[in-house]
């Protein structure tokens, strides 16, 4: 006895169409993500870690902060700890400026500040 079972109507094997000016049915295209402003703040993004494990050092070593190799390791990761802990100390006032000022600038005066 074999049983006959009805397709629901959310099915998602069924490609999902709407219903234009014309009365004709056309399929629905999901827009598409503006990857020429995402790959600059990508790139910027991706550098952060960069700066963290190989300019860093270099820096404590070059200033003649530390006296000996393992201080060098001490005062990179004091220098690589610093960073998120006063981003996270200064995350409400760039979120409330953002409110203010719109998210563009923000991210404008972020960049600029990191370089």
């Amino acid at each position: 006895m074999a049983s006959t079972q009805s397709r629901s109507a959310d099915s998602t094997d069924e490609p999902v169409f709407r219903t234009g000016n014309s009365g004709r049915r056309e399929d629905i295209k999901e827009t598409p993500l503006p990857w020429n402003k995402l790959s600059v703040l990508l790139a910027v993004r991706l550098s952060e870690p960069v700066n963290a494990t190989l300019i860093l050092p270099f820096m404590v070593a070059d200033f003649n902060v530390a006296k000996s190799p393992k201080d060098i390791a001490f005062y990179a990761s004091l220098l690589a700890a610093a960073f998120p802990i006063c981003q996270m100390m200064t995350i409400m006032y760039w979120s409330r400026l953002s409110d203010r000022i719109g998210r563009r600038p923000v991210l404008m005066i972020g960049l600029l500040g990191y370089l």
